[in-house]
């Protein structure tokens, strides 16, 4: 089975598993070691593993328009379905442009998840992956402000968010606070150029080593290559409040010391984030992306084949 196959295959499980319901990492991190150079067979032998530890996905089908499926996590199979139909007919692009932009407001929602699964599955070209991706982004979709118009400098507004402290949430989740932040009207605008997100979010992920932290830096890269099939300066303007929310949701961190790589990060973390920091690094150049990269094979957290294909 080829990573197109192991796609087809994975639309079938639940976005999240149990117990902690958090989201499945399948697709995202196969088009990563894809990227990567991974054969087919060190595809299959992860699919294996990671499997394991999914569950099949409700296969609720839709009711009526597929409108009632906005923000209703139990309709995504048959949404992913519909949208499945849709790209079949018309093709990955057409959808996408169709879709995307009344959605793409809600980047930040699921810790990113939606965006990076549909952002790789337009860099690999999946219809499989993208029904996927679209329909997890709808039917967990609320909505949230932006404002294209506010040009902001955003490394000037996070160390003012940082000069204010961290806030108070209620919740621990990073999920959920993100939802505190829409439902209390707190939730932050503006719009930055897509190489002042990336910089940010490798900013802050570099010198705090948080979890979530790390989401801000796949999520830059699936943003960028969701923006090539729509309007990118609302694709820009969506980010920068993502980017600026996620620094509310991690503490309001100030811009600090760099920090080692971390020990504890899972393969689905590694993999992802390798694969992220070499392609905004042909995007930006930043070489800093090169150095994380190194830091990942030196600590040993991506496999020989990873260092064998990207000699730094």
């Amino acid at each position: 089975m080829n990573l197109d196959d192991l796609l087809e295959e994975g639309i079938f499980f639940d976005p999240h598993y149990l117990p902690s319901m958090n989201s499945d990492h399948l697709p995202m991190t196969l088009c990563a070691m894809k990227g990567l150079g991974a054969n087919d067979v060190q595809l299959q032998d992860f699919q294996g593993q990671y499997r394991q530890r999914l569950r099949p996905v409700s296969s609720n089908p839709l009711s009526g328009d597929w409108r009632g499926a906005v923000g209703n996590p139990d309709a995504y199979f048959g949404m992913m379905l519909y949208l499945r139909s849709e790209i079949d007919q018309r093709g990955i692009a057409e959808v996408v442009a169709e879709f995307l932009p009344e959605f793409v407001p809600g980047i930040a929602l699921q810790a990113f998840h939606p965006i990076i699964r549909l952002g790789y599955a337009i860099d690999f070209q999946s219809a499989a992956e993208t029904s996927a991706g679209l329909a997890y982004l709808i039917t967990s979709y609320r909505e949230v402000p932006f404002d294209p118009q506010e040009i902001i400098d955003l490394e000037s507004m996070l160390e003012h968010q940082a000069g204010n402290g961290p806030q108070q949430f209620r919740h621990e989740r990073f999920s959920q606070r993100i939802i505190e932040l829409v439902s209390k009207d707190e939730f932050p605008t503006g719009t930055a150029p897509f190489a002042a997100c990336a910089k940010s979010a490798l900013d802050i992920y570099r010198s705090t080593r948080d979890f979530f932290a790390l989401h801000m830096v796949t999520a830059t890269q699936a943003a960028r290559i969701c923006a090539q099939l729509v309007d990118p300066q609302q694709v820009r303007s969506c980010l920068t409040g993502a980017i600026l929310a996620a620094h509310k949701a991690v503490g309001s961190p100030s811009k600090g010391v760099f920090q080692p790589l971390s020990h504890s990060l899972e393969p689905e973390h590694s993999l992802k984030y390798a694969w992220a920091c070499l392609s905004e690094f042909e995007a930006y150049g930043d070489p800093r992306y090169l150095e994380e990269v190194k830091a990942l094979q030196e600590n040993d957290l991506i496999p020989p084949w990873c260092a064998q294909a990207y000699t730094l």
